[in-house]
């Protein structure tokens, strides 16, 4: 009974030290749709820029512009002025951790305008992902970030195009990659337990 409680205990502590690995999340599906020229003023920690006329669109399910359905709301990085804005948030990370970005992107379903790219930044690291097709669905891409110091970064994200056409952005999420001395020390409790089980099972 107590090897039972141990175990159960110990797989409850590797569950929770997982779900603390979660920084930030976004499915933006809190926000209404069909806002043009979305200005979240802070919501959620979502600011777009750098001016007023650099603008996206906050797109989807019970709007009028639902462009790929049964995927909630989502944001059209290339807003309704024909300016794309750089849209960014922020995430307090600690020093020598590894962070991942991760984010779904998808071809802005209307123009095909050659090769459309969206340039993503997350701390000091920067990279530019290219869809292959304005039909792209969404599909998952990542960043990895490794702060140096413990501070307030920024993330964000803006596309190459200027013609109120831009590719789709949804489900942005920001996570802690556990380090490896985490799983060693569940994995080795785990064992040691098994071994205590073996060990009295002989014995009786």
């Amino acid at each position: 009974m107590k090897i039972a409680k141990l175990t159960a205990a110990l797989l409850l502590s590797l569950g929770s030290t997982l779900s603390q690995a979660a920084v930030f999340t976004e499915n933006f599906n809190g926000f209404t749709a069909d806002q043009l020229n979305w200005n979240p003023a802070g919501a959620n920690g979502w600011v777009v820029g750098p001016t007023a006329n650099d603008t996206v669109d906050l797109i989807g399910q019970g709007g009028d512009f639902d462009l790929l359905p049964g995927n909630g709301r989502y944001v059209d990085l290339d807003g309704s002025t024909g300016s794309s804005g750089v849209l960014r948030n922020f995430v307090d990370l600690i020093a020598g951790t590894q962070y991942t970005l991760s984010f779904w992107l998808a071809g802005n379903q209307r123009l095909n305008q050659g090769t459309e790219s969206v340039n993503v930044h997350f701390g000091g690291v920067n990279q530019t992902f290219n869809l292959t097709s304005y039909l792209d669905p969404f599909n998952t891409f990542s960043l990895i970030f490794t702060p140096t110091a413990t501070n307030r970064y920024s993330f964000g994200f803006t596309t190459n195009s200027n013609d109120n056409v831009g590719a789709l952005l949804d489900n942005v999420s920001v996570t802690a990659v556990p380090e490896p001395e985490t799983y060693a020390l569940m994995l080795a409790g785990l064992g040691l337990i098994g071994f205590s089980a073996r060990r009295r099972k002989t014995q009786a």
